[in-house]
Protein backbone atom coordinates (compact mmCIF):
# COMPACT_ATOMS: atom_id res chain seq x y z
CA UNK A 1 0.00 0.00 0.00
CA UNK A 2 1.40 3.38 -0.97
CA UNK A 3 -0.26 6.26 0.87
CA UNK A 4 2.45 8.84 0.23
CA UNK A 5 1.17 10.38 -3.00
CA UNK A 6 -0.41 13.82 -3.32
CA UNK A 7 -1.64 12.83 -6.77
CA UNK A 8 -5.26 12.84 -7.93
CA UNK A 9 -7.44 10.27 -6.21
CA UNK A 10 -9.45 7.61 -7.99
CA UNK A 11 -11.48 6.34 -5.06
CA UNK A 12 -14.18 8.78 -4.00
CA UNK A 13 -16.27 6.68 -1.61
CA UNK A 14 -15.68 4.51 1.41
CA UNK A 15 -15.87 0.82 0.50
CA UNK A 16 -18.20 0.16 3.43
CA UNK A 17 -19.84 3.60 3.22
CA UNK A 18 -20.11 6.13 6.02
CA UNK A 19 -22.51 3.71 7.73
CA UNK A 20 -19.65 1.21 7.79
CA UNK A 21 -17.71 3.40 10.22
CA UNK A 22 -18.53 2.40 13.79
CA UNK A 23 -18.27 4.36 17.04
CA UNK A 24 -14.76 4.03 18.41
CA UNK A 25 -13.13 3.75 14.98
CA UNK A 26 -10.05 5.93 14.57
CA UNK A 27 -9.62 8.11 11.50
CA UNK A 28 -6.07 8.96 10.49
CA UNK A 29 -6.46 11.99 8.28
CA UNK A 30 -4.33 13.77 5.71
CA UNK A 31 -5.75 17.00 4.33
CA UNK A 32 -4.26 18.61 1.27
CA UNK A 33 -5.24 22.24 1.79
CA UNK A 34 -5.46 25.08 -0.74
CA UNK A 35 -4.36 27.42 2.05
CA UNK A 36 -0.53 27.72 1.79
CA UNK A 37 -0.13 28.07 5.59
CA UNK A 38 -2.05 24.85 6.31
CA UNK A 39 -0.19 23.07 3.51
CA UNK A 40 3.07 24.11 5.21
CA UNK A 41 1.81 22.89 8.61
CA UNK A 42 0.85 19.52 7.09
CA UNK A 43 4.23 19.23 5.38
CA UNK A 44 6.03 20.03 8.68
CA UNK A 45 4.00 17.44 10.59
CA UNK A 46 4.84 14.78 7.99
CA UNK A 47 8.54 15.75 8.06
CA UNK A 48 8.84 15.79 11.86
CA UNK A 49 6.90 12.56 12.38
CA UNK A 50 8.20 10.85 9.23
CA UNK A 51 4.68 9.75 8.44
CA UNK A 52 1.82 10.04 5.99
CA UNK A 53 -0.95 11.25 8.29
CA UNK A 54 -1.28 14.68 9.90
CA UNK A 55 -4.35 14.30 12.14
CA UNK A 56 -6.33 11.76 14.16
CA UNK A 57 -9.98 11.70 15.23
CA UNK A 58 -12.29 9.18 16.89
CA UNK A 59 -15.70 8.46 15.41
CA UNK A 60 -18.67 8.87 17.78
CA UNK A 61 -21.50 8.17 15.36
CA UNK A 62 -24.94 9.55 16.03
CA UNK A 63 -27.35 11.16 13.60
CA UNK A 64 -24.78 13.66 12.38
CA UNK A 65 -21.97 11.13 11.99
CA UNK A 66 -19.90 12.92 14.63
CA UNK A 67 -16.21 12.67 15.40
CA UNK A 68 -14.20 14.02 18.34
CA UNK A 69 -10.95 15.72 17.43
CA UNK A 70 -8.40 18.02 19.07
CA UNK A 71 -7.92 21.14 16.95
CA UNK A 72 -5.96 24.33 17.56
CA UNK A 73 -9.07 25.88 19.13
CA UNK A 74 -9.63 22.91 21.45
CA UNK A 75 -11.30 19.51 21.58
CA UNK A 76 -14.45 19.54 19.47
CA UNK A 77 -17.34 17.34 18.43
CA UNK A 78 -17.68 17.90 14.69
CA UNK A 79 -19.40 16.25 11.76
CA UNK A 80 -17.46 13.72 9.71
CA UNK A 81 -18.78 15.35 6.52
CA UNK A 82 -16.19 18.12 6.89
CA UNK A 83 -13.61 15.53 5.75
CA UNK A 84 -15.70 13.95 2.99
CA UNK A 85 -14.25 16.00 0.13
CA UNK A 86 -11.63 15.68 -2.59
CA UNK A 87 -9.01 17.52 -0.52
CA UNK A 88 -8.91 14.86 2.20
CA UNK A 89 -7.60 11.33 2.49
CA UNK A 90 -8.13 9.14 5.53
CA UNK A 91 -7.69 5.64 6.85
CA UNK A 92 -10.26 4.06 9.18
CA UNK A 93 -8.83 1.74 11.83
CA UNK A 94 -10.99 -0.48 14.02
CA UNK A 95 -10.13 -2.37 17.15
CA UNK A 96 -11.70 -5.83 17.34
CA UNK A 97 -11.38 -5.86 21.16
CA UNK A 98 -13.69 -2.86 21.53
CA UNK A 99 -16.93 -4.07 23.11
CA UNK A 100 -20.02 -2.20 24.32
CA UNK A 101 -18.68 -1.73 27.86
CA UNK A 102 -15.31 -0.39 26.67
CA UNK A 103 -16.99 1.83 24.09
CA UNK A 104 -19.15 3.39 26.82
CA UNK A 105 -16.04 4.27 28.85
CA UNK A 106 -14.28 5.61 25.74
CA UNK A 107 -17.27 7.77 24.80
CA UNK A 108 -17.57 9.11 28.38
CA UNK A 109 -13.90 10.14 28.22
CA UNK A 110 -14.33 11.78 24.81
CA UNK A 111 -17.41 13.72 25.91
CA UNK A 112 -15.56 14.89 29.04
CA UNK A 113 -12.66 16.10 26.85
CA UNK A 114 -14.87 18.27 24.61
CA UNK A 115 -14.13 21.92 25.30
CA UNK A 116 -10.67 21.25 26.75
CA UNK A 117 -7.84 23.31 25.23
CA UNK A 118 -5.37 22.13 22.62
CA UNK A 119 -2.04 20.87 23.99
CA UNK A 120 0.25 23.18 22.03
CA UNK A 121 3.05 22.59 24.53
CA UNK A 122 2.76 18.86 23.84
CA UNK A 123 3.26 19.52 20.13
CA UNK A 124 6.37 21.61 20.87
CA UNK A 125 7.72 18.69 22.91
CA UNK A 126 8.22 16.66 19.72
CA UNK A 127 11.19 18.99 19.10
CA UNK A 128 12.15 20.40 22.53
CA UNK A 129 10.79 18.50 25.55
CA UNK A 130 10.33 20.85 28.52
CA UNK A 131 8.88 18.01 30.66
CA UNK A 132 5.69 19.99 31.36
CA UNK A 133 2.46 18.05 31.16
CA UNK A 134 -1.10 19.29 31.54
CA UNK A 135 -3.62 16.44 31.79
CA UNK A 136 -6.43 18.82 30.83
CA UNK A 137 -5.07 19.65 27.37
CA UNK A 138 -4.90 17.37 24.33
CA UNK A 139 -3.52 17.20 20.83
CA UNK A 140 -5.20 14.81 18.39
CA UNK A 141 -3.20 11.60 18.78
CA UNK A 142 -2.65 12.19 22.50
CA UNK A 143 -6.45 12.20 22.94
CA UNK A 144 -6.72 8.87 21.07
CA UNK A 145 -3.92 7.14 23.02
CA UNK A 146 -5.27 8.25 26.42
CA UNK A 147 -8.82 7.24 25.50
CA UNK A 148 -7.78 3.77 24.45
CA UNK A 149 -5.43 3.38 27.45
CA UNK A 150 -8.42 3.97 29.73
CA UNK A 151 -10.10 0.88 28.29
CA UNK A 152 -6.98 -1.29 28.32
CA UNK A 153 -6.21 -1.18 24.59
CA UNK A 154 -2.74 -0.19 23.46
CA UNK A 155 -2.57 2.07 20.41
CA UNK A 156 1.04 3.28 20.33
CA UNK A 157 4.53 2.13 21.28
CA UNK A 158 5.13 5.57 22.79
CA UNK A 159 3.59 7.46 25.70
CA UNK A 160 0.47 9.48 24.79
CA UNK A 161 2.33 12.79 24.94
CA UNK A 162 4.95 11.51 22.49
CA UNK A 163 2.56 9.79 20.05
CA UNK A 164 1.96 11.41 16.69
CA UNK A 165 -0.72 10.32 14.19
CA UNK A 166 2.13 8.63 12.27
CA UNK A 167 3.06 6.67 15.42
CA UNK A 168 -0.53 5.44 15.71
CA UNK A 169 -0.48 4.19 12.12
CA UNK A 170 2.88 2.49 12.56
CA UNK A 171 1.57 0.71 15.66
CA UNK A 172 -1.79 -0.28 14.12
CA UNK A 173 -0.04 -1.82 11.10
CA UNK A 174 2.64 -3.60 13.17
CA UNK A 175 2.46 -7.23 14.38
CA UNK A 176 1.98 -5.89 17.95
CA UNK A 177 -0.87 -3.68 16.78
CA UNK A 178 -2.57 -6.54 14.97
CA UNK A 179 -2.19 -8.70 18.10
CA UNK A 180 -3.77 -5.84 20.07
CA UNK A 181 -6.77 -6.06 17.71
CA UNK A 182 -6.17 -3.19 15.25
CA UNK A 183 -7.23 -3.63 11.64
CA UNK A 184 -7.37 -1.27 8.66
CA UNK A 185 -11.13 -1.18 8.10
CA UNK A 186 -11.58 1.30 5.26
CA UNK A 187 -10.05 4.18 3.29
CA UNK A 188 -11.27 7.42 1.74
CA UNK A 189 -9.75 8.90 -1.45
CA UNK A 190 -7.02 6.26 -1.44
CA UNK A 191 -6.57 3.33 -3.82
CA UNK A 192 -5.38 0.32 -1.85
Amino acid sequence: MNFDSDSKFKKKNLTHGVKGIMPGDVLLIRTIKDNPFMALIGWLIRKITRGWTTHAAIYLGGGGNYIVEALLDGVKKTKLKKYLNNKTQFLVYRNRRLNTFKLTILKDFLYSAIGKPYDLDGIKDFIFDDRKNDANKFFCSELEVIGYQLIGIKSSNKPARKSSPADLRRFYDSPKGKKEGWILWDTFNIEV
